[in-house]
């Protein structure tokens, strides 16, 4: 098998044999360069392969996390009242919105956190429906239809 170019783990997968064994049973067995170029794109696509798992999982598990503090906040603190509701748009607005010029603006990628900013310009600004205009900014390569509706349920 290592001399029609298997890996020493696909050996040992198949004969149900130690790795180590494997190993020995085989070191004496030579490999062309092309064997071994195949032998060594198979790792680096085993590794790629390992690391998107990986991220995934590490994605997973932050959504899982943020969830439980969502629930625990909600739990906590309930509904955001009047003030509360005030003082937080007051608070994002400070850290995502444009400070200059004579217009209001706000940038953020979080179609929730869109849709607050929209929701509080409307009750504690009492901006029209004709004053709202959005933007939506594509970055180059990225798939058009999909940023659009990004966020949409």
């Amino acid at each position: 098998m290592r001399a029609r170019g298997c890996s020493i783990k696909f050996i040992e997968n198949k004969l149900q044999i130690a790795r180590s064994t494997a190993s020995i049973w085989c070191k004496d067995v030579k490999l062309s360069n092309k064997q071994l170029k195949a032998l060594y794109w198979s790792a680096r696509a085993g590794a790629w392969k390992g690391s998107l798992i990986a991220a995934k999982n590490k994605k997973a598990e932050k959504i899982n996390r943020l969830n439980i503090v969502a629930k625990g906040a909600r739990r906590t603190f309930g509904k955001l009242g009047g003030r509360d509701f005030f003082i937080a748009g007051v608070s994002l607005y400070a850290g995502e919105g444009s400070k200059t010029g004579d217009v209001v603006q706000f940038t953020n990628m979080d179609p929730k956190l869109i849709k607050f900013m929209v929701d509080w310009l409307r009750r504690c600004c009492h901006v029209s429906e004709e004053k709202f205009r959005g933007w939506v900014y594509i970055h180059q390569g990225s798939n058009e239809n999909k940023a659009k509706n990004f966020g949409r349920t």
